[in-house]
């Protein structure tokens, strides 16, 4: 009697941790629902699908195994370099931003009794595209710091 509700429940355990194996899907709706399943197919077209767990037959997650230090290490020194060199580039703007004497143009209200407040000073063309390749430096900065970045969290 006893053997038997051994058996019986050596049976029930090892049939529930084969049901804990497997993937577990997040989704989330439009409305703003979140919704946990083992079956995707089962869910709403229009919902997003945020994340994907697997689980062994404990009911454990898995973890993806640990890459070697070298590759996190020179992920993360990528990331310290970009972030240098957008810093940079964004103090080289603010740098830059006074306009250079020949970048003036000449006041074209002569003989004109001044305004109060501040008095705009024309710039040349030369000055708006210097300024314009200083931002673009900004922005090409920020796209390296973005995939460097990219790379390091793929990694975590």
């Amino acid at each position: 009697m006893v053997r038997a509700a051994l058996l019986a429940v050596s049976i029930v355990g090892l049939f529930s941790s084969s049901a804990l194996a497997g993937d577990i899907y997040r989704f989330r709706t439009a409305d703003g629902r979140t919704i946990l399943t083992d079956n995707p197919s089962g869910v709403d077209t229009s919902a997003r699908l945020i994340e994907t767990a697997k689980y062994d037959g404990a009911g454990r997650p898995v973890r993806a195994p640990e890459l070697p230090d070298k590759a996190r290490d020179r992920a993360l020194e990528d990331v310290r370099y970009a972030e240098s060199e957008l810093l940079q580039a964004y103090n080289r703007l603010t740098a830059g931003v006074r306009a250079h004497p020949d970048e003036l143009m000449p006041a074209m209200d002569e003989g004109v009794p001044p305004r109060k407040g501040k008095r705009k000073i024309p710039r040349t063309p030369e000055y708006y595209a210097r300024i314009g390749a200083l931002q673009a430096d900004i922005d090409e900065a920020q796209k390296r710091l973005d995939a460097a970045r990219e790379r390091l969290y793929a990694l975590n």
